[in-house]
């Protein structure tokens, strides 16, 4: 859920990216959000490992409609799709500590051989976009951001600012970073990875469950499938 500061003309983008219905940061409320401040010069703070591309995409386009100056923050980590809202700012600013992240998009598909291949070439066209849009904003070559984002590339702020994603370093504010679900990316560094529940929890939790289904089967005979 986008958050919006009336007073200081601020957008937060603090989640993962994806259709409002599912509860994430989606481009209707961007949209929403742009549409509430009205004309004029806007920051929008974004620390979010990304998501849905096509949300992603919303956004981008909603920031560059905008009238006014957009000032955009990467307040821990711009990931994925949320580039893109990070990169249609007039003004892009970096935290100390953060990071920036590129990689090739991925979907879960089921089916035929011609929907996986559909779903293949689809892939390729959306790498491409994103290629040529990091190639505009960093003037390196289509061909060297296609290798960057088959790395899947983590950017400290350095990186950031040479690559042009960035204009300036901020100290930023005091945020949670640790905001990528395990398993998310590949190459996720261990300060930004969601805390694993620990397998303790775990064990206390089914034997507690399992001690609920023996009451219960004492009680009235049903049997919930108790081991």
């Amino acid at each position: 859920m986008i958050i919006l500061d009336e007073k200081k003309r601020e957008v937060y983008i603090y989640d993962m990216i994806g259709p409002s219905w599912l509860g994430l940061d989606s481009g209707d409320a961007l949209v929403e959000a742009l549409n509430t401040l009205g004309p004029g010069d806007v920051s929008i703070r974004i620390n979010s490992p990304g998501g849905d591309v096509f949300e992603g995409f919303a956004m981008y386009n909603a920031i560059k409609r905008h009238e006014g100056v957009v000032t955009t923050h990467n307040d821990a980590l711009v990931a994925s799709a949320a580039t893109f809202p990070f990169l249609a700012g007039s003004v892009r600013k970096v935290a100390k500590l953060s990071s920036v992240m590129i990689h090739e998009a991925s979907t879960f598909v089921a089916g035929r051989a011609n929907d996986l291949m559909k779903a293949a070439d689809l892939l390729e066209k959306i790498n491409l976009q994103l290629a040529e849009l990091y190639s505009k904003v960093s003037g390196k070559s289509v061909e060297d951001i296609l290798q960057m984002m088959k790395e899947e590339t983590w950017m400290d702020p350095k990186q950031a600012k040479e690559m042009k994603f960035a204009y300036e370093e901020e100290k930023g504010p005091d945020v949670n970073n640790r905001i990528v679900p395990q398993g998310m990316y590949k190459h996720t560094p261990e300060n930004y990875l969601k805390p694993a529940m620990r397998l303790s929890a775990v064990k206390q939790r089914d034997e507690s469950d399992r001690i609920r289904k023996l009451k219960i089967k004492s009680l009235t005979g049903i049997d919930f499938g108790v081991e």
